[in-house]
């Protein structure tokens, strides 16, 4: 496995660890909500029952009849508490017999007598009734509550111990894969090295390992091929150093071709967004020292997209690569260029001595981005949106001078497509008096 494809796998596993996680917490708060809202309904149902005995033991001692009407209430109160509370089937059955008690009760009280005292015998029967099965009510609703509490603390152990368990296999595991990642990358610099070295010395018979499986194979390959082609050669010493230095020559134009593809746009040619910022942060530096100006150009092709559905992408594709071109050869040796999207472009001038000059460079571009644009029998004219920012009066960082850029450039888009719009930043150039 190359290393590049070995550094996304350990962004990818690193990516689903983290929404395992975040799926487990959110699941372990879901779950202590739920865990509050029915330990307060059982707690509610344990009020009710409390002042149910209240009432009764009011009827008991002062035989008032209210509180036994009230007593009624209550039952019809705990009853809809009840059915509430059923929705949780995983109680049901010492609900239900809650349930059954309390239908029971209210069959009860409707037996006991208007006139207590002339019925001594049967009140007192039912009061010691009423009593037993509220005692009863009461230990099966404080069991059901006990066992809730139980349960939410052996789930919530339960989740934070395979919490542990997967954070401690998972940071395990990336930490042995990185390490072995680590290693074929110092195996490979070791093994060129070796080569390098020995070759310096002037064995030519030296070999490096080409069966590593990463991106320095195929640089152990030419290095291998360089070595046994110098191995083949019989001639002079003069002749030796010269073949050498071709070689070495072979891998510096490799490296150079590594370099100028990462910072180059595959496409258009262009420097990439990477290259660009690097480059331009350079720039701005220098211009810092110096007191100098400098100018940045946002460009957005205009209804690119349209181009791409009607024609097909590789229409799309040429008009990408022909504006690039007739970017880049309008512009100065001196001036960057860049492709930063789809079809947007920033242009970097330097050095930028007067707000006319602005205005030039504009124009150019507007003119000679405007010609038609013909391939393969489509005949097409675009127009461009182009924004404006300078340094240092809009700004003296890259993020800055590219928002500036980008909000006049949205500005032109809107409908102003003047060079006044286009320019709305080399006017705060002017502003300020110019170099």
């Amino acid at each position: 496995m190359t290393l590049s494809k070995r550094l996304k796998l350990s962004v990818v596993i690193s990516g689903l660890l983290l929404f395992l996680l975040m799926g487990i917490l959110l699941y372990l708060v879901g779950m202590d909500v739920r865990g509050y809202r029915h330990s307060y309904s059982y707690q509610q149902a344990q009020v009710t029952l409390s002042r149910m005995s209240g009432e009764l033991w009011q009827l008991n001692r002062y035989e008032d009849l209210q509180a036994l009407d009230k007593a009624r209430e209550l039952t019809q109160l705990l009853d809809e508490q009840i059915g509430f509370l059923e929705k949780d089937a995983q109680y049901n059955p010492l609900l239900s017999h809650i349930k059954k008690t309390n239908h029971n009760l209210k069959l009860l009280m409707q037996l006991y007598p208007s006139a207590p005292r002339e019925n001594v015998e049967t009140a007192a029967m039912l009061n010691a009734r009423f009593n037993t099965l509220l005692l009863t009510m009461q230990d099966e609703m404080g069991e059901i509550r006990h066992r809730l509490v139980e349960e939410q603390f052996y789930s919530k152990q339960y989740l934070l111990l395979l919490i542990a368990v997967i954070l401690f296999l998972s940071m395990s595991a990336v930490i042995l894969f990185n390490l072995k990642t680590m290693s074929v990358f110092k195996q490979g610099m070791l093994s060129l090295e070796s080569g390098i070295r020995d070759l310096a010395k002037g064995n030519l018979e030296t070999r490096v390992c080409e069966d590593s499986g990463s991106e320095f194979t195929e640089l152990s390959k030419h290095f291998n091929w360089m070595t046994q082609e110098l191995q083949q050669i019989t001639v002079s010493r003069d002749k030796l150093q010269d073949e050498v230095n071709k070689r070495t020559e072979v891998l510096q134009l490799q490296k150079d071709k590594l370099k100028y593809e990462a910072e180059h746009d595959s496409l258009t040619r262009v420097y990439s967004r990477y290259a660009f910022h690097r480059l331009l942060e350079q720039s701005l530096k220098r211009l810092a020292r110096s007191n100098g100006t400098g100018a940045l150009l946002f460009i957005d092709i205009d209804k690119f997209k349209p181009i791409n559905d009607n024609y097909g992408h590789s229409i799309g594709d040429h008009v990408l690569v022909t504006v690039a071109q007739r970017i880049s050869h309008t512009l100065r040796e001196s001036d960057m260029v860049a492709r930063i999207g789809g079809d947007e472009f920033i242009v970097w001038l330097e050095p930028i001595e007067h707000t006319l000059q602005l205005e030039v460079v504009i124009k150019k571009l507007l003119d000679k981005l405007h010609l038609d644009i013909n391939f393969a029998n489509v005949h097409l004219l675009i127009d461009v949106s182009i924004g404006a920012a300078c340094y240092p009066q809009d700004g003296t960082g890259i993020e800055e001078l590219i928002n500036v850029a980008d909000r006049n450039m949205y500005a032109c888009k809107r409908g102003d497509r003047d060079i006044k719009s286009a320019r709305q930043g080399a006017e705060n150039l002017a502003d300020e008096g110019g170099v």
